[in-house]
């Protein structure tokens, strides 16, 4: 199985609000769907983040809403989100535990990640 098929596969579940843990360059963005009405899409390396913000100025993915916040996995977010995706972005992070306490945090009750 491809890279790209194994993305594909973890996000076309998300849905509503929904949050992207290290985002790098946009990798996931052509995979989510319309179900996705608002994306935030968290990434901690400043040159990644603006590499990420000049992809959705050329290629705009279909959610209406996508909102760029350069974060670290201490997440900056009182609102919960209906889905959370993280790909290859927990092996990089200094706290992984803390990192999922902040998914589990931020994730509604019956949320997907």
């Amino acid at each position: 199985m491809t890279r790209a098929v194994e993305r594909g596969g973890l996000v076309r579940d998300a849905s509503s609000r929904t949050l992207e843990l290290g985002a790098g360059t946009g990798h996931n963005l052509p995979r989510y769907t319309d179900a996705v009405t608002e994306l935030v899409l968290t990434e901690p390396d400043p040159h990644m983040a603006r590499r990420l913000r000049k992809r959705l100025d050329a290629e705009p993915p279909p959610p209406p809403s996508v909102e760029v916040v350069e974060a670290p996995a201490e997440l900056p977010f009182d609102r919960a989100s209906d889905s959370v995706v993280s790909t290859l972005v927990l092996c990089s992070v200094d706290a992984p535990g803390q990192a999922v306490a902040e998914i589990v945090r931020v994730l509604k009750p019956g949320g997907r990640l």
